[in-house]
């Protein structure tokens, strides 16, 4: 009895041993695409790497090499995944399949100090259709989430989120047994016999969903938002059944995004949904099979794409107009001598640097979430903001020489512009640092996009402000963009319009009085000014009401109003330019001028240069021709 308890006992210590192989030699690694070996750049090994993070790898390399395959698939491994032993075989047990991998058929090995499990694709010559659940596990129905009419797509969304913000899980085990058996289609939508295993696989998710604390299907990356969409239950429509075809496609789901006079239908990638398993209502023994589709933003419409590349070269042609417009400043002494002159000066650098910078970022599209892109992102907040300070420096320095209608020279001119400068360039600051401090504090706190439209998210969705677009849409006036930018330039338009109006009223009353040069060449600039306020309220105040209706209404629906509205704001440089010099007599003259003088000293430096060139071509001429007299007389006398 005691011998074969002892027996028993060393049998079952000899079958609990775990192996694994090694894909690589020692002194190697997995290269990154891992179907090969590089040199080690880390002193790293399989069970250090697994003791750090977890895993279960015990026990002693057994062998290297690659499995035997003809295609190779790697897993990172996470704290799904487990080496074990079954019946003394060694085995890998995975997230994605249902059975465990066989010794033979997998190896393990570290990469750029990850673990990966690098085996036969199992998913080679076959349709591999994902699993909304893990293995053993069906979506919940009890929440309303997963099932039920839907009285429209917002409703059912702003149920998600509620799900989402309370923690809840999506998944639970499953009390019946999973048979994972799915009806296919054939090209002519008749149905084929397909086996589980042979034809197709199922394979389950590996993606940890920190909202719900569980393991579930995720969808790839929206190419509009750069985010994950949500998966969303694919309800037949009455018109239309749901088929899935050999070829990988789910065919007959409904168009979330279509108008509701207008159902369209969409085939359905097989990345783009995943199958669920639930027990039927009606009769508690069958299963139902149920879809999930992933609910991408819906693409750029052909206005949209056009109003793009318009507003891009629009954006060009506005550089180069502001470009000219501050050489004109810097060269022309009515300009540039002036404290009004200096502060357009600033206003005109400060309108060319958001141009350019957000040109920068919509040609460059830089990576999301680094630090260049978000950086970018608070340049273009920055001078969104500054140019629109500047042009209130210039209202205040009117309503402040009402009373000496004379332009400001000498020290208290210094002042006034130093003074003007701390506040144009230092209220914009001091707004972004607030904006940073409100970044940092959603980071911290980890508050997830469908939540935290109120906070800037700035490199999050695009190198700037934005929010996420899946789901329910938030008021224009939570969005980041009303918040951080939007508010301080309606609050600065709305200032600007009372400054004028007590300029105007102050220039009307004493319109008889005013005679001198002085006096003229200030009302001359309040003009202008004039005529850069109207053209600032009436594109700026467009430019806010067209993003208002783009957050409330969407962006694709509200295309063809907002090309009409904003086309003004993308040739506002070319409007700057013809307020502030081409306006003005004086100044226009003076510019043609100075421009045919330098066309004239241009033409006639290359004149010079070329009689000059002209005079030693002939000199030399001469000389090789008296050389060669000379040398013909020296050969006669010889």
């Amino acid at each position: 009895m005691f011998k074969q308890l002892l027996l028993s006992i060393l049998f079952s210590l000899l079958s609990s041993v775990k192996c694994y192989k090694k894909c690589c030699p020692a002194e190697k690694e997995l290269s990154q695409d891992r179907i090969s070996c590089v040199r080690k750049n880390l002193e790293t090994t399989v069970e250090t790497i697994a003791n750090s993070s977890g895993f279960e790898i015990q026990g002693t390399q057994n062998g290297v090499g690659f499995p035997p395959c003809s295609k190779f698939e790697s897993l990172k491994f996470s704290d799904l995944f487990k080496v074990t032993n079954i019946e003394g075989e060694e085995v890998l047990m995975t997230p994605k399949y249902k059975d465990p991998v066989l010794g033979d058929k997998f190896c393990i090995d570290t990469s750029q100090d990850e673990l990966y499990a690098v085996t036969c694709d199992q998913c080679e010559g076959k349709i591999c259709v994902h699993l909304c659940c893990p293995f053993g596990q069906q979506p919940k129905e009890e929440h309303g989430i997963l099932d039920g009419p839907l009285e429209g797509l917002t409703d059912y969304l702003d149920e998600v989120f509620e799900l989402l913000e309370a923690s809840q899980s999506l998944c639970e085990p499953s009390i019946m047994e999973l048979t994972y058996q799915l009806d296919f289609f054939s090209k002519e939508n008749l149905p084929i016999s397909w086996n589980l295993g042979a034809e197709y696989m199922v394979i389950g998710p590996q993606h940890w969903d920190e909202h719900v604390n569980q393991t579930t299907f995720q969808c790839p990356i929206d190419e509009k938002t750069y985010d994950r969409p949500l998966w969303i239950e694919t309800n037949p429509h009455k018109s239309r059944n749901l088929t899935l075809h050999t070829d990988g496609y789910l065919r007959g789901v409904e168009d979330h995004n279509h108008n509701e006079n207008d159902t369209r239908f969409l085939d359905v990638q097989v990345d783009h949904f995943c199958v669920g398993f639930r027990k039927g209502t009606m009769k508690p023994e069958q299963i139902n099979t149920i879809y999930h589709n992933c609910h991408f933003q819906e693409p750029d419409s052909v206005c949209e794409t056009a109003r793009y590349k318009v507003f891009n070269v629009a954006f060009f042609i506005s550089i180069i107009f502001l470009i000219v417009a501050i050489i004109a400043h810097m060269i022309e002494p009515q300009l540039k001598d002036s404290t009004f002159g200096k502060i357009s000066m600033m206003y005109l650098i400060n309108i060319l640097l958001h141009f350019v910078f957000l040109v920068i970022e919509r040609l460059t599209s830089p990576e999301r979430e680094t630090g260049g892109c978000i950086a970018l992102g608070y340049l273009i907040q920055y001078f969104n903001l500054s140019f629109f300070f500047w042009i209130s420096a210039m209202a205040f320095f009117l309503v402040v020489n009402l009373g000496r209608l004379s332009p400001r020279r000498g020290s208290g001119s210094k002042k006034m512009i130093r003074a003007l400068f701390l506040y144009a360039q230092g209220m914009p600051l001091l707004i972004c640092i607030i904006t940073v401090i409100v970044d940092e504090v959603r980071k911290f706190k980890e508050i997830p996009g469908y939540s935290a439209h109120y906070y800037p998210e700035m490199g999050l969705y695009s190198c700037y402000l934005g929010y996420q677009r899946n789901g329910s849409k938030p008021s224009y006036f939570t969005t980041s963009e009303f918040l951080y930018v939007q508010m301080y330039q309606l609050v600065i338009l709305l200032t600007n319009l009372g400054m004028f109006v007590k300029t105007t009223v102050y220039i009307v009353n004493t319109r008889r009085d005013a005679r001198t040069d002085h006096e003229n060449y200030h009302k001359e600039n309040f003009l202008i000014l004039i005529k850069l306020f109207v053209y600032m309220l009436c594109v700026w105040i467009l430019e806010i009401v067209t993003s208002a209706i783009a957050a409330e209404h969407g962006i694709n629906e509200t295309c063809p109003i907002r090309f009409a509205l904003d086309i003004t704001n993308a040739f506002y440089g070319v409007i700057i330019f013809l307020v502030l010099v081409w306006s003005k007599p004086l100044i226009r003259r003076s510019l043609i001028e100075k421009v045919r003088d330098f066309v004239t000293r241009l033409h006639n430096s290359s004149e010079t240069r070329d009689s000059s060139n002209s005079m030693e071509m002939n000199e030399d001429v001469n000389v090789n021709s008296l050389t060669t007299v000379s040398s013909t007389a020296t050969l006669t006398r010889s």
